[in-house]
């Protein structure tokens, strides 16, 4: 138990808040027969066509590097292999969503109901279904196409996402266990499409996308007083796809205010996550700027006391990443594209006392050349989808 952390509540958040946390726990217990304060595993033994989008970055502008790497990766993922924390793994042809392709022995049921999903197979980490499930290949496919104009790698991009409907079936197997990963997959699907706009057909997208934010909605990961960035995550979702789609303008007006709440809430005064995490941070501001630039161009409020913590969990993040060395591949994949944005200034500064911290270290300086190029490739799709002709 962290007593650090649960001081650090004590002392933000109204005693009524958590009391009313503990109550809302407490009923969960009662009725899902579940821990009362920690949920831990049992001992085991051995839509119509769009308007086309104005185009951000002109082809040809960015370094030849990495557009050979995105290149590489959109190829690889064609044939079933996909980078999952910080490693190449096949996946299969068509990808088996169910399959841990860490452990080929654990393979999880799609026909059991998403709540009766156990994540806890021996030897594996449900996690990595996650990490599939969030679909990380649409933003090499939607890079791909405009950086070759190739419409078979749109074509990538919407088979990928039409093969995932069809095999997993809502509220179905471990790939909609989670509501915060539900909402991820959402908020990927909604941003790369702005991508691939001009070469796919979005009538199919509603559809996904409905289906995905109203379970979201109906599983709000809330306890209460204590939230975290599984909650701030099934609201962010909620609103980049509202804002981005406004025959589905609904679940932002239902639910922005509710994370423009919760957004200042979750960062300290300081640029910090409140969860003293950097990947968490990483993660966070990933999420938190996703569904402030949707809204912002879909000319949609975002308040200032947002946009002020947004900036804060950027600016704070170099100088978590020079004093720590302890952040690993794996604990970075969970959230790539949020530390390309912050540059850090010399891999001197990483301390070099330990074998992960010399990987990180020797990784720096091909990665730093890259960063920008990597930022503007991955942010250039908001913009809201409207009714019109292709």
């Amino acid at each position: 138990m962290d007593l650090g952390y649960y001081g650090y509540l004590a002392q933000t958040i109204p005693p009524r808040e958590i009391v009313r946390a503990l109550a809302v726990r407490a009923r969960r217990a009662l009725l899902r027969g579940k821990p009362f304060f920690f949920e831990v595993p049992h001992r085991r033994r051995a839509l119509a066509p769009a308007q086309r989008r104005p185009a951000v970055l002109t082809h040809g502008s960015s370094p030849a590097s990495p557009a050979d790497e995105i290149l590489r990766e959109a190829q690889a993922a064609l044939g079933g292999e996909l980078r999952l924390f910080g490693q190449l793994k096949r996946c299969g042809v068509p990808i088996d969503y169910h399959r841990d392709p860490f452990v080929a022995a654990v393979r999880y049921d799609p026909s059991v109901p998403a709540e009766r999903v156990d994540p806890f197979q021996r030897g594996a980490d449900a996690k990595v279904m996650w990490e599939l499930g969030r679909l990380p290949q649409l933003w090499r496919f939607g890079q791909a196409f405009r950086l070759t104009s190739d419409p078979s790698w749109a074509r990538a991009w919407e088979k990928t996402v039409r093969q995932f409907q069809e095999a997993n079936a809502r509220g179905m197997g471990v790939q909609w266990a989670c509501a915060m990963e539900v909402s991820l997959r959402a908020m990927t699907v909604a941003l790369t499409y702005g991508l691939v706009q001009d070469a796919v057909d979005p009538g199919f997208l509603l559809e996904f996308l409905e289906e995905h934010c109203a379970y979201v909605a109906g599983h709000l990961e809330e306890t209460g007083a204590i939230r975290t960035n599984h909650y701030a995550a099934d609201l962010a979702g909620l609103v980049v796809v509202g804002a981005l789609f406004p025959e589905l303008r609904r679940w932002h007006d239902l639910f922005a205010r509710r994370l423009w709440d919760e957004i200042p809430r979750q960062c300290r005064a300081d640029g910090t996550h409140f969860e003293s995490s950097t990947g968490y941070q990483r993660l966070c501001a990933e999420m938190f700027l996703a569904a402030a630039l949707a809204a912002r161009t879909a000319d949609l409020a975002v308040p200032q006391r947002v946009e002020q913590a947004v900036r804060g969990l950027f600016r704070s993040l170099p100088g978590r990443c020079r004093r720590s060395a302890t952040s690993t591949p794996a604990a970075r994949s969970r959230s790539r594209r949020a530390a390309r944005w912050t540059r850090r200034s010399s891999p001197t500064t990483v301390r070099r006392s330990g074998r992960g911290s010399r990987r990180l270290a020797r990784s720096w300086r091909s990665r730093s050349r890259k960063a920008c190029c990597w930022r503007t490739l991955e942010w250039r799709c908001f913009a809201p989808v409207t009714p019109g002709s292709a």
